[in-house]
């Protein structure tokens, strides 16, 4: 009697032990699965297209309803706050790393942008003249403390005054918005 109720336990004990070494594996694999299902039917990529010779996203533009005229006044915003916009290319700016204003070093930003432009030539004088890009960014967002890097609604009122600046200093650019790609403080 006493050897089938060792034969019990020990029958137990090893139950508990298969479980564990498949419960647990499964239970990840759910959740991995959980993980890619939700990614493709929640989150809907852009509609763009990488163009092969520049490097630059070309989108559909014009599908928001223009004012009277069909053309964008500067300076329309949709219900999101972003421009109207009259741009068919966007080459992109990355990785700019810049210090707030006040910080003593001790805060770092990056920003990507990328940059509205109404041609191909556009993009050559963009890609021309990256570095002078980067340094009215740079500029411009440096200036300002980490407050107002963080307030509500200064992105979008400090590319308007970033796109005014491109817009003088490139006129050949024929630059028509900013985008931001990235806006990270650490």
């Amino acid at each position: 009697m006493d050897e089938k109720i060792e034969l019990s336990e020990s029958k137990k004990k090893g139950g508990g032990l298969k479980i564990f070494l498949i419960g647990i594996p499964l239970y990840i694999i759910q959740l991995v699965l959980v993980y890619f299902i939700i990614g493709m039917f929640m989150c809907k990529p852009a509609e763009h297209t990488e163009t092969a010779d520049h490097g630059t996203t070309k989108e559909k533009a014009g599908e928001a309803t223009h004012g009277e005229g069909g053309e964008a006044a500067e300076g329309d915003t949709t219900h999101g706050g972003s421009p109207l916009s009259k741009a068919k290319f966007f080459p992109q700016i990355k990785d700019i790393i810049f210090n707030p204003s006040g910080t003593s070093g001790k805060v770092i930003m990056s920003v990507s942008v990328g940059i509205g432009v109404e041609e191909d030539l556009g993009v050559k004088a963009i890609e021309e003249q990256s570095m002078l890009i980067k340094d009215v960014i740079v500029s411009e967002l440096s200036s300002k403390s980490v407050d107002q890097l963080n307030s509500a609604g200064f992105k979008d009122s400090i590319k308007v005054v970033i796109a005014k600046e491109l817009r003088k200093q490139i006129p050949q650019a024929k630059i028509t918005d900013l985008f931001w790609g990235t806006f990270i403080m650490q």
